[in-house]
């Protein structure tokens, strides 16, 4: 097979949030092989923890101005949303077919992507970009913090060529003088014109270089403690801002290149340098900087120290203030360097198989959708209460469900008994008992109830189903006959009451689940007494009794049935 490869982006880029957690892009390929071209990276998420209603999205794209291929990308899911989409097959993300999901408590390994495109002509000056986004749980999605997108253009190379791309930097600072209050750039006052040629030459030792590649600019602009702290964040804004125009300018860098960035003071700076001075308070200085007390209030830290030590900060004013007033540059770019394949280093990947491409990766959560939920109340079967629930979800959001439930303990105990139970006492028929002075126990209950459930989730259509607050109401029914020794009731009841309880996920089908129950119940009972060595049952009276309170307890565990379904559901929602 003739093989036209083509090799890119051998580096590692590192995108930083806000927790300072941190997903590692390195190994980045781009092959091409006959009709086709096949990206490869390696996505290390080992120092990034995903929150509990988080997904990371990691979404590449072969690109130029007019033409782009969306590929598929990769989900990292949270714990919720990894049981939402497991238990209801839909993803609020709608992501495609051959897209990657993934668990991210199951990510301990770097993950391999690769995905293959139909290569066409325009591909030859693309670049491949990566924008990693943070979607957080209900609460809509947002970029990671600080994070630029990953962009790598590709070379084309042929025979067994391949070229190596690597991220470089070089940093520098410039010392600009500006007329007091003002922030517009004078190229011919004091030394200006001496650092700005400072910023031209690192700027040309990249540019005429024909291996490099400018990726950015950025200018990040400080001004000194001295004065008051507003005026200082208006100075080193506006100032930043007029550097990165005049640097854009003079040099013709595209505005696109060019980033601006700025701190009103560098209290940094100056920290450092009173550590390296020889000052007589140095000790006292450096706790003041050093003090959370001001931070608020960072113009009566600097009068403190005026104040307090009059002729150290005399000597700052002249020595150290002036050098606080800086702009730091920094130049990101990509040197690419051509190979043959025979001296290709190990640490880059050769033309997988060879000259075939690799399968592409196929990672695929299995979601199912629950028909129906088993369950027992685990405090009842404890009293030797034997029971059984079933709950059905419906709705279109699949928030309500219809349960039924059934207790059947029916135990009889018999000291010295030889003889049957006797399956006539609800008629009144005497019990017989063959044995001496014996006596009988009986816990017989049957209750069959039906409860109808509003689960009452923040968010109904992300949580995972059935789990979460939940209230109901109920209706049951049962009858019972309660014994010990020679006084028994039986009778027949009914309830009704509302519901309220928890459900807590513990696995793909499992939850546990407490509810507490309260409302009515009443009905006829009949009390009797045994005699005879309680050989027969006399009854006594009847009666008619009422109860208003608490009715139910339950610490259920629970089991979900359902059958799979196919990956990327649609999503039914409200318009």
């Amino acid at each position: 097979m003739r093989i036209i490869s083509l090799v890119v982006c051998m580096l590692t880029v590192t995108c930083v949030t806000k927790a300072q957690d941190t997903i590692v892009i390195n190994n980045t390929k781009l092959v091409r092989v006959g009709d086709s071209v096949q990206l490869a990276m390696r996505i290390d998420m080992k120092q990034n923890k995903v929150g509990r209603r988080e997904i990371v999205l990691i979404e590449p794209i072969v690109e130029t101005k007019s033409s782009a291929v969306i590929l598929p990308s990769i989900g990292i899911y949270g714990r919720d949303p990894y049981y939402y989409y497991i238990r209801s097959g839909n993803n609020w993300l709608q992501p495609g077919e051959k897209d990657m999901m993934l668990r991210a408590k199951k990510v301990e390994q770097p993950i391999d992507y690769v995905a293959t495109m139909l290569y066409e002509t325009w591909m030859d000056t693309a670049r491949v970009n990566i924008t990693i986004s943070s979607n957080h749980y209900c609460e809509g999605s947002t970029e990671l913090s600080g994070f630029t997108v990953y962009t790598a253009k590709p070379q084309i190379v042929q025979g067994g060529s391949y070229v190596e791309t690597q991220q470089q930097s070089k940093k520098g600072t410039a010392y600009i003088d500006y007329v007091v209050n003002i922030t517009e750039i004078n190229p011919n006052y004091h030394n200006n014109a001496r650092e700005l040629r400072k910023i031209g030459q690192t700027i040309d030792s990249v540019r005429t270089d024909a291996a490099n590649t400018i990726n950015d600019i950025t200018i990040k602009g400080y001004a000194s403690p001295e004065g008051p702290y507003d005026n200082n964040v208006r100075l080193a804004k506006g100032r930043s801002e007029s550097l990165t125009r005049h640097i854009a300018e003079t040099y013709n860098i595209p505005k696109e290149l060019m980033r601006t960035d700025y701190q009103p003071e560098d209290w940094e700076g100056l920290y450092k340098s009173v550590k390296e001075s020889n000052l007589p308070h140095k000790a006292e200085i450096l706790a003041l900087i050093d003090d959370p007390t001001f931070n608020d209030d960072l113009d009566a830290k600097l009068q403190l120290i005026k104040d307090r030590f009059p002729k150290d900060y005399q000597y700052i004013l002249k020595n150290i203030m002036p050098y606080l007033r800086h702009s730091d540059y920094t130049i990101n770019y990509e040197r690419h360097t051509t190979s043959t394949m025979t001296e290709k280093p190990d640490t880059l990947w050769s033309i997988p198989n060879g000259g075939q491409l690799l399968p592409p990766t196929q990672a695929r959560l299995k979601p199912f959708r629950p028909i129906f939920a088993l369950k027992t109340n685990m405090l009842f079967d404890a009293i030797i209460t034997p029971n059984f629930e079933i709950e059905v979800p419906f709705g279109r959001k699949r928030n309500w469900s219809i349960m039924v439930e059934d207790w059947f303990p029916w135990w009889l105990f018999d000291k010295n008994s030889q003889g049957d139970s006797n399956p006539y006492k609800w008629l009144g028929v005497p019990y017989k008992n063959k044995g001496d002075k014996s006596f009988r126990k009986a816990y017989e209950l049957w209750v069959i109830g039906v409860e109808l459930r509003r689960w009452l989730n923040r968010c109904p259509e992300q949580n995972p189903l059935m789990t979460g607050h939940f209230i109901g109401l109920y209706a049951a029914s049962g009858k019972y006959d309660l014994e010990r020794k020679s006084v028994g009731d039986q009778g027949e009841f009914q309830s009704y009451g509302i519901t309220w309880g928890y459900s807590w996920l513990l696995g793909r089908r499992w939850n546990l689940e407490f509810s507490v129950s309260a409302g009515v119940l009443w009905g006829p009972q009949r009390h009797y007494h045994g005699e005879f060595d309680d050989t027969h049952l006399i009854w006594k009276e009847n009666r008619n009794f009422t109860y208003w309170g608490p009715t139910k307890l339950k610490l259920s565990i629970v089991w979900l049935w359902g059958n799979s379904l196919p990956r990327h559901r649609k999503e039914v929602r409200d318009e």
